[in-house]
């Protein structure tokens, strides 16, 4: 089930979202970009050299593992489930249960060590921040409950058909286009004589998909369609339908016996997401630097929506543009990391899955 719910919850990450000119969304959330892409590569780097340097020799863990550090916190438990089959191909399926103890990790410290840090910058005299007020437990700050983007479209109530049921067709054409978009490059490599996309999964390219069908949508008069409230309550389901299946099937034997390297892997990644936030944010935003980067440390510990709470959090009223630039972001990053092709393309690597047939 993980498998294929990753795929339904990939298919809605970019389905009903805005496609306004490049420019402008580079203009609007350039910065994120940029502060994504800083996390995500240091996540890349940091896990590198905690297995190069202590893991591999002292706990004997495989060198694979290096890139559990994204997986698991830019990535989450959806990443891991849609490179499940290429974990096990290659032998390293213990690894799969690390990573989903990390994931799991990353979803706590997103909220808990956020709400820390939202409360530590309302109160430091050298973080200046919208809200002015430290957070109460009496506020309704469920990770469900965030405030939905201020250009989200309403559901209409009738429009020839439900727009719920729309929504899952639209998905449904998604997943049918990536499905031939794979097959496709499948094809095309193999004839060049490489076997790079042969045992590719199939999630990444719903990314493309559902911009291809957003467009087509907004051409031929069926965005109604495509409301994006209803596409991401259907996503909503697949991530958490992802969820329970990974934490339900989750394997405590390997755990127990990696609780070193889980514990080291863990206390480096949040670690450095709290350094990028507070240190490197500075330097990147040059307006509400702090409002901006605490989205991208909830992003970082692997849930979209945390970072949504944590936005809402420091600037409950939505007094900057924090929302507009990190719902932007998400057009031009989610395709390539936090579960996109960059890091399909390190396990790929790593575990010599793309190496190509010709002699």
């Amino acid at each position: 089930m993980p498998g294929v719910l990753v795929t339904v919850m990939s298919a809605s990450l970019l389905l009903g979202e805005p496609l306004p000119p490049v420019k402008t969304v580079w203009r609007i959330s350039g910065s994120h970009v940029i502060m994504i892409g800083v996390m995500s590569m240091g996540q890349f780097a940091l896990g590198g050299l905690c297995v190069w340097l202590l893991l591999e020799p002292v706990f004997g863990i495989d060198s694979k593992a290096a890139a559990l550090v994204e997986m698991s916190f830019a990535g989450g438990h959806g990443t891991l489930a849609g490179l499940t089959p290429v974990l096990q191909q290659h032998g390293v399926g213990d690894l799969l249960y690390i990573g989903l103890g990390l994931a799991t990790i990353g979803m706590v410290a997103g909220v808990v060590v956020g709400t820390m840090l939202v409360n530590y910058a309302i109160k430091s005299p050298s973080i200046p921040v919208a809200r002015q007020n430290p957070t109460s437990p009496d506020e309704d700050l469920d990770i469900d409950h965030h405030l939905p983007r201020p250009d989200d479209p309403p559901l209409d109530e009738w429009k020839g058909m439900p727009q719920v049921t729309a929504a899952a067709v639209c998905l449904g054409v998604t997943i049918a286009v990536a499905i031939v978009l794979l097959v496709l490059f499948r094809a095309a490599f193999n004839f060049a004589g490489s076997g790079f996309f042969d045992n590719f999964p199939l999630f990444p390219f719903t990314f493309p998909a559902a911009v291809l069908v957003q467009f087509c949508a907004r051409r031929y008069g069926f965005a109604w369609a495509v409301n994006r409230l209803a596409v991401e309550g259907l996503g909503g389901l697949a991530i958490d339908g992802v969820i329970v299946c990974a934490i339900g099937t989750l394997s405590l034997a390997p755990l127990g016996a990696n609780i070193g390297p889980l514990i080291i892997l863990a206390i480096a990644a949040v670690g450095w997401s709290v350094f990028v936030t507070l240190v490197i944010g500075r330097c990147i935003f040059p307006r509400h630097w702090f409002e901006h980067s605490i989205a991208e440390f909830g992003e970082s510990q692997g849930m979209l929506a945390t970072g949504f709470v944590m936005v809402d959090m420091v600037d409950p009223a939505r007094q900057t543009d924090v929302v507009r630039a990190y719902s932007y972001r998400q057009i031009i990053t989610r395709p390539i990391i936090g579960g996109g092709f960059l890091i399909i393309h390190a396990v790929g690597y790593s575990t010599g899955n793309f190496v190509s047939s010709r002699p």
